[in-house]
């Protein structure tokens, strides 16, 4: 596949790409072509390490460049790894990093989702986390999930209320021992 083409592919996926944004990205696949470079895993974590110390995490209406170099890393790895599912914000397969488990609770059944890796979820407001669940939610659906009010709301309330859940519940830990 030569370079222009995946990187059309690529501008496709990004959606919020500045055309800035988009010749920086060109410019990091041509020095990848150049070199040859193989991603492996650990240069995927390494790059997922060192955006959790961006001070300035983006907004729905502007997506960082190492956002968008990510992105541009995850559609690359998921040529390699097609049976794989994807992080909905930085599209890194889930076979080079590490999901992060929502525990949602529902009458009688708990279950835990993950729609962000571990990375994406540090990076992220409980507010801008529940856009990328909500990409999941509408995901199930046109696989052909029922959909529920129920379950959306403690979908819902376990994003935006997770930090706080964890929080009590290690105080209970606390008290326990």
């Amino acid at each position: 596949m030569s370079k222009t083409r995946v990187f059309l592919s690529l501008c496709a996926v990004a959606l919020f790409l500045t055309i800035q944004q988009i010749l920086e990205i060109y410019k990091i696949l041509d020095v990848l072509f150049q070199l040859g470079v193989i991603l492996a895993a650990g240069a995927v974590v390494t790059l997922c390490a060192r955006s959790a110390t961006v001070s300035d995490p983006p907004s729905p209406s502007h997506i960082s460049a190492r956002l968008a170099a990510q992105r541009v890393l995850g559609v690359i790895l998921a040529f390699f790894f097609p049976r794989y599912g994807q992080c909905y914000r930085c599209l890194m397969p889930w076979a080079v990093t590490k999901h992060h488990l929502t525990r949602v609770e529902t009458p009688g059944v708990a279950r835990s989702v993950f729609a962000l890796c571990e990375c994406c979820y540090r990076q992220t407001a409980p507010e801008e986390r529940l856009r990328y669940y909500t990409l999941m939610w509408a995901d199930w659906v046109s696989r052909g999930m029922e959909p529920s009010v129920e379950r959306w709301s403690a979908l819902r309330y376990a994003v935006l209320h997770e930090e706080e859940m964890e929080t009590a519940k290690d105080a209970d830990r606390q008290k326990a021992v």
